[in-house]
């Protein structure tokens, strides 16, 4: 039991003032929550951070495809656009040798060129490209070449 009038004002106010504290910390925290999630909604939809690595969309030859033996024309789809001059096309041989690519003019997120493929057998395509956002990533595409008597449709 409080014993003076002071005693009483400051068990009154004591509650009030916890009160409102935990009320001003509980709106700041939602203010911080709401910002980090404007701010993550921003970055998620953002088309130019949410496609950061140029990722292969379509290929020519295609994967564990097979095609016919001679001039073989390259064509790599990006889901974002390329620094042509800074990416590159490399093609193995079943023998593992590898042979240059004569990369040909495409859009901003096409890698093109053309190459021969003359033995029969598994051939690989190593690409590497810059997106536009500065990332690097490459990969491997594999396929097979046979002679144009050895291609079945199907």
């Amino acid at each position: 039991m409080p014993t003076s009038p002071t005693d009483v004002r400051q068990s009154e106010r004591c509650p009030v003032r916890d009160f409102r504290s935990s009320i001003g910390s509980t709106k700041r925290a939602h203010a911080v929550a709401a910002l980090l999630g404007v701010f993550a909604a921003t970055i998620v939809l953002r088309p130019d951070v949410a496609h950061a690595h140029a990722i292969v969309v379509a290929a020519k030859p295609a994967a564990k495809s097979t095609v016919a033996a001679g001039t073989l024309e390259i064509k790599l789809d990006f889901n974002s656009a390329i620094d042509r001059q800074r990416s590159s096309l490399k093609l193995h041989g079943p023998d593992g040798v590898e042979s240059s690519v004569t990369l040909t003019d495409a859009g901003p997120g096409v890698l093109a060129g053309r190459a021969e493929a003359t033995v029969n057998g598994a051939w690989k395509l190593r690409w590497q490209v810059l997106s536009r956002d500065g990332h690097i990533t490459r990969g491997d595409i594999p396929f097979f070449v046979r002679d144009a008597a050895g291609i079945h449709s199907h």
